[in-house]
């Protein structure tokens, strides 16, 4: 069976981290190969240092920091460029530091991906708010457009994709703040020749707490600039419908306005093109 490396992005904020997070990682069924914890905030005390190592035990792990723009683009970027110079051609999987997997995540996308040569592997991803659990489809049949007015299901703490795609697609754009998700969708489904399966199962779950302003925050900042961005990058590929459907569900969800989204600001990412910023081959 092939190899998992998983990401974990945290700004060194949240003990869910520890509580959560890291716990659900130590619980996999199957060890990943190394963790990679990457600090986007001040550093890890040495008593935090000590928690880490308590939680993971066995397993293998390197703490890092950004070295690219601040954010969690720029988390996910530096990761991925520190596994870049260890030769490896295995999976990556991405865990959000408030998040949680089910003990056979791993395991589950790791034999769908050998038993389908895949290149990715989407999970159901649950939404529990404020202690509710929400209704949404299990994902399956995905397309890019789907990522343009939405997301149907794939979004951090369900990633599962091999490190020859992320090379492909060079990462995720530095110094976007928000829809992450969605651009690196968009990006990869629109490769060819590459194999794309579902687990049609739960097997992680996404924590939402309405205490806690977080980049899906209703009014915040770091939405309103990631989907100004996502505007400016991919306004070219919306059809009419598609594009009133955008903008409905940025005031529906986000109380964000079309009149600020299409306000762009001197911050441009630096390219258009289905490319992120990671500086590897």
């Amino acid at each position: 069976m092939k190899k998992c490396i998983v990401i974990i992005a945290t700004q060194n904020i949240r003990e869910t981290l520890y509580s959560r997070a890291l716990k659900s990682i130590r619980e996999q069924t199957i060890k990943p190969k190394q963790i990679i914890i990457i600090n986007d905030n001040i550093p890890f005390s040495d008593q935090q240092k000590k928690k880490i190592s308590s939680i993971l035990d066995k397993n293998e792990y390197e703490i890092l920091s950004n070295n690219y723009t601040k954010g969690v683009a720029g988390a996910w970027n530096s990761a991925l460029k520190y596994i870049s110079t260890l030769s490896y051609n295995g999976y990556i999987a991405i865990l959000d530091d408030d998040d949680e997997w089910d003990k056979n995540h791993l395991e589950l996308n790791l034999r769908i991906a050998q038993i389908e040569s895949s290149d990715v592997v989407v999970s159901g991803l649950r939404i529990i708010k404020d202690g509710i659990h929400l209704s949404r489809k299990l994902p399956n049949q995905l397309l890019p457009k789907h990522f343009l007015i939405g997301n149907p299901g794939w979004q951090g703490s369900n990633t599962f994709v091999s490190m020859k795609v992320f090379k492909m697609v060079k990462g995720f754009r530095n110094g976007l703040l928000s829809t992450n998700d969605r651009d690196l969708a968009f990006r990869i489904l629109c490769l060819s020749n590459i194999k794309i399966s579902y687990t049609n199962r739960w097997t992680s779950t996404w924590y939402i707490d309405s205490k806690y302003k977080s980049l899906s925050s209703s009014k915040s900042e770091s939405k309103l600039e990631g989907l100004r961005w996502f505007w400016y990058i991919y306004n070219s590929y919306f059809d009419e419908k598609d594009r009133n459907v955008f903008f409905e569900r940025a005031w529906k969800l986000f109380k964000i306005t079309k009149k600020n989204i299409i306000m762009i600001e001197k911050n441009k990412p630096k390219q258009k093109n289905l490319f992120g910023d990671l500086d590897v081959i």
